[in-house]
């Protein structure tokens, strides 16, 4: 019984240190290629023939294209640490041609601490039968 305990407990330990390495993520951009986008020349089928399509576009701005990639490494089963990070934000006029592109890295990035302040909600409190007793008669059928 100690044999078979003593093993499992060595395939768990293996098993730690089976994923540890570096992994790349996102859509890592050739500085050859991004060197080559001028600003006020460039188009956006120019910088997609370039750096392909982006990682993301701004919700509000589509014209604001932006390519992220990064690279972690884990040791063990601590958390995975990011060891390099490239972000850059390519700005489009109306046009369509570039009006700014700015190049972000690890060292541009900031440390933030989450807060730890909560938001108060009324109904929390309230319990589910108040809950269910609040909402009779504030439903109206639809036509």
């Amino acid at each position: 019984m100690k044999k078979i305990l003593f093993f499992i407990l060595i395939l768990l330990i293996l098993s730690a240190c089976a994923n540890n390495g570096v992994t790349k993520n996102g859509y890592s951009v050739d500085n050859k290629d991004v060197n080559q986008i001028k600003i006020g020349v460039s188009n956006k089928e120019t910088v997609i023939n370039l750096l392909d399509f982006p990682t993301s576009i701004y919700s509000l701005n589509p014209n604001k294209w932006v390519y992220h990639s990064y690279k972690t490494k884990k040791i063990m089963f601590f958390k995975p640490q990011v060891i390099e990070q490239d972000v850059i934000i390519i700005s489009f006029n109306n046009a369509n041609i570039v009006e700014n592109l700015v190049k972000y890295d690890l060292n541009d990035s900031l440390n933030i601490k989450p807060s730890n302040n909560k938001t108060h909600i009324d109904n929390r409190e309230k319990g589910l039968v108040q809950d269910i007793l609040d909402n009779i008669g504030s439903v109206t059928p639809g036509i």
